[in-house]
Formats: structure tokens, sequence, C-alpha cells
């Protein structure tokens, strides 16, 4: 025990064995003293371990309080690049069986390539005709997409498609420029009698399902903002619970026997 605490002790040990008729021993005070307790907060502690007052506080292991912060953002489970489960299913079958190239389908559109064939003329003889077919750009918002059939092209025969409805902006690659003068018109007439916005066949690749295409596409109808919506219920339902997590945890070394000073 060092000296300098020496008549310190003793004046606290006789002051409270004389004025509080406390249950400290020598050694108490100096536990106290030792786990940097004040004159004031020891006598405290003394004086509640005599037969009139409160029992002194048990010892409690010192605990350091950990927080964790909780990520905040992000997309809600089964949620992935804006889309749900559902959805990303349901653009594999699109993609796998349409007659078409570079899908994309985002929580808002499904945009593709596909190609249109246009003639010049509906005259009778068909060598009068020019025919050429383009390759054309399709941007189908999924809100209010109606599939309103599907079948073949030409009712026992040709290739099978789904015939889509709604908000359809179409974008020739090519430029009715690069025709002659004498068919650009008819040309563009024939592409814009077509493909009029409102709807467009969706091509099928030969032999695959029709009733599973038109299934996907009336998914990703039936399912627009629903990516959106389970996101906001999931920001919800952390915004209900506790933004921070406290986790206690025991230190492993010196700390693990400290004294809780219920002063602090």
């Amino acid at each position: 025990m060092p000296y300098k605490y020496a008549p310190l002790i003793t004046a606290i040990y006789l002051l409270l064995s004389s004025s509080l008729h406390a249950d400290c021993a020598r050694e108490d005070v100096q536990f106290y003293l030792d786990k940097g307790f004040t004159q004031e907060q020891v006598t405290q502690l003394c004086a509640a371990t005599n037969s009139g007052g409160e029992a002194a506080p048990d010892y409690t292991p010192y605990q350091q309080q950990v927080i964790i912060y909780k990520e905040g953002g992000g997309e809600a489970p089964g949620i992935k690049d804006g889309l749900t489960k559902e959805e990303r299913e349901a653009a594999n079958i699109i993609k796998a069986g349409g007659d078409i190239a570079n899908l994309k389908v985002t929580p808002e559109i499904l945009s593709y390539t596909a190609k249109t064939c246009v003639v010049s003329a509906n005259t009778p003889s068909v060598d009068q005709r020019y025919k050429d077919c383009l390759q054309v750009d399709f941007v189908v918002q999924r809100k209010d997409l109606i599939v309103s059939a599907s079948g073949k092209k030409f009712l026992v025969f040709g290739n099978n498609y789904v015939l889509l409805e709604g908000a359809i902006d179409v974008k020739p690659k090519r430029s009715w420029d690069e025709y002659p003068i004498e068919i650009r018109r008819s040309l563009q007439r024939n592409f814009e009698w077509k493909e009029d916005g409102n709807k467009t066949a969706f091509p099928i690749a030969l032999d695959y399902s029709v009733t599973r295409m038109v299934n996907a596409f009336r998914t990703l109808a039936d399912t627009y903002g629903q990516a959106d919506k389970e996101d906001k219920e999931d920001q919800v339902a952390e915004a209900s619970s506790e933004e921070i997590e406290e986790v206690v945890r025991k230190p492993k070394e010196e700390k693990e026997k400290s004294w809780w000073n219920p002063f602090d």
C-alpha cells in the first residue's frame, strides 16, 4: 500500500467507524480507493452497509457497450437491379423465347430490337412491290401494358407472336432518307400502319411455348411497381425497429474484473 494514502485511509476509517458506524473494514476502504472512488463516494458506500441503510451494490464485472449501426439503404430482400425474383424469371423467359435481340427489362420499361418488314405498295403484282425488313428498336412501357392476343401471324402458318398494347416507342435503325425518293414515303406509311405506337406483335422463336410467353408478359404487366412497393415496405419495417443495435461484450483482458462504479 502506498505510504501517501496511509493518513487518508486512517482518517476515513476512523470517521466511518465513529460517525457512521459503518461496517467497512480498512481493507474495504483501500479497495474502494484503489478502484478510483472519491472520499465522499467511499463514505456513501460504507454507510449503505450499516444496519439501517440500503445494501451496497453487488459486484458486477465491467461490460463495454459496442454500438453496431445497421447499414441503411440498399434493396429489400429478394430484389435485384430493381426487380423482384418473379420479374427476373419472367424477363429470362422472354429473353429465351423471343425472336429478338438486346432485351432489357427495368422496373419501368422493357426494350429490345426486332425485325419489321415493310412494302412500298399494295399492288396486285408482287414484282411491283419493294419489300425490306428493318431492324427496329422497341421501348415498351410496363405501366398499363396489356397482352391482347397471341397466335400465328397468318392464322395457321407463320411465326408465333404475342400482341402487346400500351405505350410503345419504335425507332428504325435505318433512316427513311436512305431509300429512293419514289418509295420512301410509301415504305414509311406502311411501317407506321404496322407500328402505330399503341400495339406491336412481339415475335416468338420457333417451337417456343406461346402460353409461357404470354404468362411472362402478363407477369411483367401485373407486377409493375411491385419491387418499389416491397422496398418501401421494407424501409418502413426498418424504420419502426431500432436503428441502432447495442451489443454488450465482455472485455477479454484487464477490464474483465473491474469494479462497476455506481456513481459514474
